[in-house]
């Protein structure tokens, strides 16, 4: 048991300090990413370690993975299917990464969003993200095409898309990284999060419908995902938040609980999902912070 109540206090310090240093760090906006003259949702199929080069650069090293692509915009660029390379920052070291939230930290399997950078020589040279460091600058995303009838007309339309998939019909695991993604955009200019999240909202009505149980993953993902302090889930829920950055992510989360019935219908369903969010590494502390607000709950308890 000490042992345990060891890792576990170890656990909170590092995932606390990795969750701060993603306040001083540079981020990179959700609009700044749509504008990117290419943008590509690709699968990480390789990491090519003879490729692998040294740079001065903070300890980095430039890697290049190889990515299939799943779909573009604009579409004339990139073909469904199509294999391409990409050069990118990352560390030598794996376990350090953990610590750092400024590379994109690819892995084989992943599923991203890459804004890219022009590619003149695309047959022959490897593709650059439009930014190499920064906090959300691949936005995470699922296999599966976005659910969303209409022609794709800009990439904030495409981004949003993806945003939207990723809630609407990822895993839990895939849901969460999606709402972190979110969290760290409506940090710390909450006036940002006005400029999408009704359009995001619109999608995900589009694609969730009465779901009540997918509300409950969505919201509990949001939840999960929100720094602290911040206000209760009562107080999204009503809709009371107070004015500024600690309101964080109320336009989504606000309705989300919302449709989910009745408080104490919203309350139960909530707190199902965040016990079983709680084995998701980083989503653990989320889970903890926000099950304590339920902590004299029955459902809880059980």
């Amino acid at each position: 048991m000490r042992r345990r109540s060891l890792v576990a206090g170890i656990g909170f310090w590092a995932l606390l300090t990795a969750h701060c240093l993603a306040v001083f760090t540079v981020r990179r906006p959700l609009e700044e990413t749509a504008k990117a003259p290419v943008l590509a949702t690709c699968v990480v199929e390789g990491i090519d370690p003879a490729l692998v080069t040294a740079s001065p650069r903070q300890g980095w090293v430039r890697v290049t993975g190889r990515l299939k692509v799943l779909r573009s915009f604009p579409q004339s660029v990139l073909r469904e299917g199509e294999e391409i390379r990409l050069d990118y920052y990352d560390f030598p070291d794996a376990a350090f990464v953990r610590g750092s939230p400024d590379l994109p930290y690819l892995k084989v399997g992943d599923v991203v969003v890459l804004p890219l950078r022009q590619n003149a020589n695309p047959e022959t040279d490897s593709w650059r993200l439009l930014q190499d460091v920064g906090e959300g600058v691949v936005i995470p995303a699922v296999r599966r095409g976005p659910p969303f009838a209409g022609e794709i007309k800009s990439g904030m339309d495409f981004v949003l898309r993806e945003v939207a998939s990723s809630l609407s019909g990822g895993t839990r695991a895939e849901a969460f990284a999606e709402a972190y993604y979110l969290s760290v955009q409506f940090y710390p200019s909450p006036q940002k999060r006005e400029e999408f999240a009704p359009e995001l909202m619109r999608l995900l009505e589009s694609a969730v419908g009465a779901d009540r149980d997918r509300w409950s993953l969505i919201a509990a993902a949001l939840a999960s995902s929100l720094p602290s302090p911040r206000p209760t889930i009562a107080a999204y829920y009503s809709g009371s938040l107070p004015a500024g950055m600690h309101a964080y992510s109320g336009p989504l989360l606000t309705p989300a609980l919302q449709r989910m019935g009745s408080w104490d219908e919203a309350k139960g369903r909530l707190i199902h999902q965040l016990l079983e969010y709680s084995d998701l590494g980083i989503a653990s502390w989320g889970v903890g912070i926000t099950l304590g607000e339920f902590a004299q709950e029955p459902g809880v308890a059980r």
